[in-house]
C-alpha cells in the first residue's frame, strides 16, 4: 500500500533554493505533496513563479508568512497544513542524492525518527557544478573537485545524521506522541538540539537512511530571517510528558 507523504519546507531569500528543487524534483514515489511555508521573503514574486513552476509536476501547497518566523515556528505551522500519513521536514538548502529517497526514508523506518546524512558543499563547490551534469543524478555532485579532502566541509569524515535534522520524517503518529518542535524559542539550535535532547531522554533515537542523502550548500546566515544567536543549553528533562512537550520542564540556567 502507498503511504501517503508530506515533505514541509520553509524558505527565505537564498539562492539555493533554486538547486534545492531541481533536486526534489526528480522524486520516483506516486503519492506525496509539499507544503512550502515562503518565510518573509523580499523576492515574493521571483519564489512564487519557481514555485509555480515546480507546481507544474508536483502536489505543491504554498504559504506566506508575512515576516519571518524561527524555523521550528514555521515547521509547526507547516504540520497542520500537511495531508500526508509520513511528514518529512526539510530545510531548503539540502539538494537529495537521489529519485529513491521516500523509499528508503519509508522501508527503513523503524519507529524512530528518520534522516539524511547531510553531506557538505562550499561556496566553491557550488560554484563548479555547473561543470558537472548533476540534475538528472545529483550524487555526481560527489565528483567536484575536492569534495572529500576539502578540511572546511570535511565530508570524509561524516558517518550519521542521528542528531541533525536537515531531512528527516516519521510518521504523523509518532510526531504527535513526541510533540513537534518548541515554539516561539530564540536561536536556530531549538530545531536540532532539543529534539535530540528529548528523543534521547524518551530512548527513541533518530536513525539515519542508508543509500541515501543529501547535499548541504553552504550559505549566508538568515537571508529574510534574522534568527538570534544563543548558546543557551535547552532544557533540563525528567519526565516523559516534559520530554513530549506535555508538561514544562525546567530551563538550564
Amino acid at each position: 500500500m502507498t503511504i501517503p507523504v508530506s515533505i514541509i519546507m520553509a524558505f527565505c531569500d537564498r539562492p539555493t533554493f533554486k538547486n534545492t528543487l531541481i533536486g526534489w524534483s526528480n522524486l520516483d514515489y506516486p503519492d506525496y505533496e509539499f507544503v512550502f511555508i515562503d518565510n518573509g521573503t523580499k523576492k515574493i514574486d521571483e519564489y512564487k513563479q519557481m514555485i509555480d513552476e515546480f507546481g507544474k509536476t508536483h502536489k505543491v501547497k504554498h504559504h506566506y508568512f508575512d515576516k519571518a518566523r524561527n524555523l521550528n515556528v514555521a515547521w509547526n505551522f507547516g504540520y497542520t497544513q500537511a495531508e500526508g500519513d509520513f511528514i518529512i521536514f526539510a530545510m531548503q538548502d539540502e539538494i537529495i542524492s537521489n529519485k529513491q529517497i521516500l523509499h528508503h526514508m519509508l522501508e527503513e523506518y523503524d519507529g524512530k525518527r528518520i534522516s539524511l546524512l547531510p553531506l557538505y558543499l562550499t561556496l566553491d563547490m557550488i560554484n563548479n557544478m555547473s561543470l558537472i551534469e548533476w540534475k538528472d543524478n545529483p550524487e555526481l555532485i560527489e565528483t567536484v573537485n575536492n569534495f572529500w579532502g576539502d578540511k572546511e566541509a570535511i565530508n570524509f569524515t561524516r558517518k550519521n545524521a542521528t542528531v541533525l535534522s536537515h531531512i528527516s520524517g516519521q510518521y504523523r503518529k509518532d510526531w504527535d506522541w513526541f510533540g513537534l518542535f518548541r515554539t516561539h524559542e530564540i536561536g536556530y539550535l531549538w530545531v536540532e538540539q532539543d529534539v535530540a535532547v528529548r528523543e534521547a531522554f524518551l530512548g527513541k533515537p533518530a536513525t539515519t537512511a542508508c543509500g541515501v542523502k543529501c547535499y548541504h550548500q553552504a550559505h549566508k546566515m538568515g537571508g529574510s530571517v534574522t534568527f538570534v544567536q544563543s548558546a543557551r543549553c535547552g532544557y533540563i528533562y525528567k519526565t516523559e510528558n516534559e520530554a513530549r512537550l506535555l508538561e514544562p520542564a525546567e530551563g538550564v540556567k
